[in-house]
């Protein structure tokens, strides 16, 4: 159930060493929902002809550790060119690998969020591939985004407010 499934990622970010007490408050605050469970529900999908595909992702680039992933509910479709994120926390992240169908080592992460009271998805860290987030529609219970394989390629990696290109000396980290 959504509940237990709740309780298990707040337990886990818990052992992971994130403040409990942030966490306790945001979870709180996400038990006023919807019937459906959702505060926002997002789809977002690769467009036709980029030839990507979208995982869960488990790790950040560039060494930076374990991506969070809390306060959100991830569905990719079998061919995993589609996803339903239903966030249940005002707080909530739900972080997005795109990569090429034939794995290059090329990759994008996308985190799909709440930007205020309206859901948004950005490019969080990029790879060497070009991945651009177009928002189709946005309410404050919906966002529609498809990824074209637009924009820059050039590693970057998010810094408080943007994907700030990384030097070359960082890149070799």
């Amino acid at each position: 159930s959504n509940k237990n499934l709740r309780t298990r990622k707040l337990r886990g970010a818990m052992a992971r060493g994130v403040a409990c007490v942030a966490l306790f408050c945001c979870f709180a605050a996400g038990t006023a929902e919807k019937g459906d469970g959702c505060i926002a529900q997002v789809d977002i999908s690769v467009a036709n002809d980029t030839g990507y595909v979208l995982e869960a992702t488990e790790q950040l680039l560039f060494g930076r550790g374990v991506a969070s992933n809390y306060g959100a509910d991830l569905t990719l479709n079998e061919a995993k060119t589609a996803a339903k994120i239903c966030i249940w926390d005002y707080d909530g992240d739900q972080f997005l690998t795109v990569r090429p169908k034939a794995d290059s080592g090329k990759a994008c992460i996308i985190d799909v969020q709440l930007g205020g009271s309206t859901p948004r998805a950005f490019v969080f860290q990029r790879d060497n591939l070009a991945c651009d987030p177009v928002e189709v529609k946005a309410t404050t219970e919906l966002g529609i985004f498809e990824i074209k394989a637009e924009g820059p390629t050039a590693p970057c990696d998010w810094s408080a407010v943007s994907c700030n290109p990384r030097t070359s000396s960082e890149l070799l980290v």
